[in-house]
């Protein structure tokens, strides 16, 4: 059985990104398990099992690694290390959830800022912002051309494209890191719709029930029935929305007509 999530990012009319991967059983499994040290505030049993994860070369558990390097969660915080790490699980096959990591680590405001490398990153992992940002100006074949042709942008579009760019990219990569859906045992669709001219998101829940998965630790996550689940799951979509909009700030230079509609669609494939 593998976990899947499907992943659909669109500005306006513009056509979805395709999602990365499903997430095989026991991938999802080696998540959950750290998920569960994390939240138990046991470092030791997280560090235990997310070397594990890395030592079988998962690359949803390289996207943890770069998470928890990134944020100091249980290890040093290390923003070389938050990089390489999910450069590796880029490679490894999550474009989309490493690439929106990276995106939102060069976007957020501080030492590490880069507004060409944040686009670059958002481009390079399928994120439309380009619609609004260039389009086809901006190639990422040629990191010297792309540079130029950022360059020639107004300058508060490169802000309002940053900003986009940073928030989307943190929900991509927050979505799956620490894989929720697996770790609830989800199956339904959410789908985000955020204006960030306001800036504020809608958050709209379907179909979301709960699947037993024979053979995962699942911890207590069913233990409060099917409702409750489903709830948190919502509750945890939502705060998630917030912490991206806290942790970047807003740019008076974002037209109030742009709307990015991000839906998501959990299931499982046996």
């Amino acid at each position: 059985m593998t976990v899947a999530l499907l992943c659909a990012a669109m500005l306006a009319s513009a056509q979805p990104r395709a999602a990365d991967p499903a997430i095989g059983h026991w991938e999802a499994d080696a998540v959950r398990r750290v998920w569960t040290y994390l939240n138990e505030r046991d470092c030791a049993g997280a560090v235990k099992e997310l070397n594990g994860g890395l030592s079988n070369k998962y690359a949803v558990v390289m996207v943890m690694a770069g998470a928890m390097y990134e944020d100091g969660l249980c290890l040093k915080k290390t923003p070389e290390r938050a990089i390489t790490m999910f450069e590796r699980a880029y490679a490894a096959g999550r474009p989309l959830q490493a690439g929106g990591r990276l995106t939102a680590l060069y976007a957020a405001p501080g030492p590490a800022q880069d507004k060409a490398a944040a686009l670059w990153w958002a481009k390079r992992s399928g994120q439309t912002v380009s619609e609004f940002c260039g389009g086809g100006a901006l190639a990422l074949e040629d990191a010297e051309a792309f540079v130029k042709a950022l360059a020639a942008l107004p300058p508060g579009l490169v802000d309002a494209c940053t900003y986009v760019a940073g928030v989307v990219g943190m929900i991509h990569g927050d979505t799956e890191f620490p894989s929720r859906a697996a770790s609830f045992g989800m199956r339904g669709a959410v789908q985000l719709v955020f204006h960030p001219a306001v800036p504020r998101f809608e958050v709209k829940g379907t179909d979301i029930g709960t699947i037993e998965l024979p053979g995962l630790v699942n911890g207590d996550a069913l233990r409060d029935g099917r409702v409750t689940v489903k709830n948190e799951f919502v509750q945890y979509m939502q705060e998630m929305t917030q912490r991206a909009l806290r942790r970047f700030p807003k740019p008076e230079t974002i037209s109030p007509t742009w709307k990015t509609t991000l839906d998501y669609t959990f299931h499982y494939q046996r």
